[in-house]
């Protein structure tokens, strides 16, 4: 099954603290954050009528695995990635780490095309900053910082759905065409 050092491995996700750079009233960890990816992931799915399993499989798969990177590395927020242009140096790491922990995901996981999955996953994900900086709001948080990441929430979120929409109406007519050329 798996093993001790695994276990403990993972257990880590429950320390490594979100926003830890940032002015906030309640911690969330990563293994807290990438349940409610996990969970958003399956709501959009449902949300959004898409049936196929394999995409809903994948979906959430990715959004549960989209952060375990963060055990070797800590948490490095949205802000930090882009003013730094760490995207290509991490992307090559978080691969590496993929095919030795996870190699059965790792094709998934390693994968940042521009399809359903990952356009569900980046939602999830967005929309889980956004729940994260409402909460923070409603405890009291009057923190600039906080308010400014809840607005740029909306308008990452709102550009997603539309563009998962997008993906899906022209998935189904691809279905729907494979459908009908049986």
């Amino acid at each position: 099954m798996i093993d001790n050092d695994t276990l403990l491995d993972i257990y880590k996700l429950k320390d490594v603290i979100r926003y830890n750079c940032r002015k906030h009233l309640k911690d969330e960890s990563v293994a807290e954050h990438s349940f409610y990816v996990a969970l958003m992931a399956m709501m959009i799915c449902d949300e959004k009528k898409i049936t196929d399993a394999k995409i809903i499989k994948d979906s959430i798969v990715k959004s549960l695995l989209h952060d375990m990177p963060e055990i070797e590395l800590n948490d490095i927020t949205y802000n930090v990635k882009e003013k730094m242009n760490l995207r290509p140096m991490l992307k090559s790491y978080e691969d590496a780490y993929y095919k030795k922990h996870f190699p059965k995901y790792a094709e998934l996981m390693c994968d940042d095309s521009d399809g359903v999955v990952n356009t569900v996953m980046k939602l999830a994900d967005t929309m889980s900053v956004k729940q994260f900086c409402l909460n923070e709001i409603e405890i009291g948080n009057r923190d600039r910082d906080i308010a400014e990441i809840y607005g740029e929430s909306f308008t990452r979120t709102a550009k997603l759905e539309l563009h998962l929409d997008e993906l899906l109406s022209g998935h189904s007519m691809s279905s729907a065409i494979m459908k009908h050329s049986d």
